[in-house]
C-alpha cells in the first residue's frame, strides 16, 4: 500500500494556540492515517495536497513524500532507518523512491536451493515479511538486480514487484 507523508514546517515563535488551531482545521478536512514527529501521513495524494494547502494558509511549508506502508510484522534490518521509519503506533513506512520489493515465491523450481539464496539475499535487504504465497524482501532499488542474480545462482525465482 502507498501512503503520503508530509514533512511539515510550521513557523517558529507562535503562541501555543496557533498549533492547536492548525490541528483543529486539519482534523476538519483530513483524517490522517498516522503521524511521526514532524511527518503527517495521509492515505491519498489528494489528502496530502489538502495538508500542504492548509500549511500555506498557516504560513508554514511542507514536502510531500511517497511512502510504502509495510506490515507491522515486517522484520527490519538495522539499516532500515536510512530508508524509512517506524511510528510510535508501530507502523513501518519506507521512502518509496529509494526502495523496491522483491517477491520470492514459496514454491520454487525443483532442485532450487532457497535457504542459501535467502541467506545471501538478506545481506542486502532492509526488511522482509510474508505475503500470501511469497516472501517479500525490501531492498534498495539499485540492489534488485543483485538479488535476482543471487536467486538465479541457486536455481531460485525472485522478481521485482512495484505497484
Amino acid at each position: 500500500m502507498i501512503a503520503y507523508g508530509i514533512a511539515i514546517d510550521l513557523p517558529d515563535g507562535k503562541l501555543p494556540g496557533f498549533y492547536a488551531q492548525f490541528v483543529k482545521k486539519l482534523a476538519e478536512r483530513v483524517s490522517l492515517l498516522d503521524r511521526e514527529k514532524d511527518i503527517l501521513i495521509a492515505r491519498t495524494s489528494e489528502e496530502a495536497d489538502i495538508v500542504l494547502e492548509l500549511l500555506q494558509r498557516f504560513n508554514g511549508s511542507g514536502e510531500k513524500i511517497e511512502l510504502l506502508v509495510l506490515p507491522e510484522e515486517a522484520v527490519l534490518s538495522p539499516r532500515f532507518t536510512d530508508y524509512g521509519f517506524t511510528c510510535r503506533s508501530g507502523a513501518h513506512y519506507a521512502y518509496a523512491g529509494t526502495v523496491s520489493r522483491v517477491l520470492v515465491p514459496d514454491e520454487q523450481p525443483f532442485g532450487a536451493e532457497p535457504a542459501p539464496a535467502l541467506e545471501q539475499m538478506r545481506e542486502h535487504t532492509l526488511a522482509e515479511y510474508a505475503d500470501p504465497g511469497n516472501l517479500v524482501l525490501l531492498a534498495e532499488t539499485q540492489h534488485v538486480p543483485l538479488l535476482a542474480e543471487i536467486a538465479r545462482a541457486y536455481g531460485c525465482v525472485a522478481h521485482a514487484h512495484d505497484d
